[in-house]
């Protein structure tokens, strides 16, 4: 049987094989924290959220795809990070905003080394007020999005 694995998998396999470092920004500890601390906090309206998710996921997939590979966050906003910050502020607050504020230190380490990191996140990291990229901008860096050329 032939898997497919997500883009994360992907590299994180090819690091692997090609004996690259790699590192996470989270421990799989701090990750089983959050959900615990998510599940707490709002348990019932975290699972409407993710059923109605799961429901329309093929769909919105679809429409995040164009503006995803021509770098239109904004039109992806509200099919991922915006509904998440509206309809569970909570699972909003943990899940985005604390978590970018704990990755910054990472964040600040990689950008001392002359190495060139690749980074992977959810696409909800990246949209929005609240955003890594909106983020990073406010502690000083500069950014440029990478474009392909293909």
């Amino acid at each position: 049987q032939e898997y497919v694995y997500g883009v994360d998998t992907h590299y994180f396999y090819s690091a692997i094989e090609t004996k690259k470092p790699w590192q996470a920004l989270e421990t799989t500890a701090a990750q089983l924290d959050l959900l615990d601390k998510v599940n707490r906090e709002e348990p019932n309206r975290l699972m409407s959220y993710l059923l109605d998710e799961l429901s329309q996921m093929t769909a919105t997939l679809g429409k995040i795809e164009r503006p995803w590979r021509t770098g239109k966050l904004e039109a992806i906003d509200g099919l991922a990070a915006g509904k998440l910050r509206t309809q569970t502020p909570a699972l909003y607050q943990a899940l985005v905003m604390d978590r970018h504020k704990n990755w910054l230190p990472a964040f600040d380490k990689m950008a001392q080394t002359p190495e060139v990191e690749l980074v992977l996140l959810d696409i909800i990291h990246f949209t929005g007020p609240d955003s890594l990229l909106t983020l990073l901008k406010k502690n000083g860096y500069t950014l440029t999005p990478f474009r392909i050329t293909q």
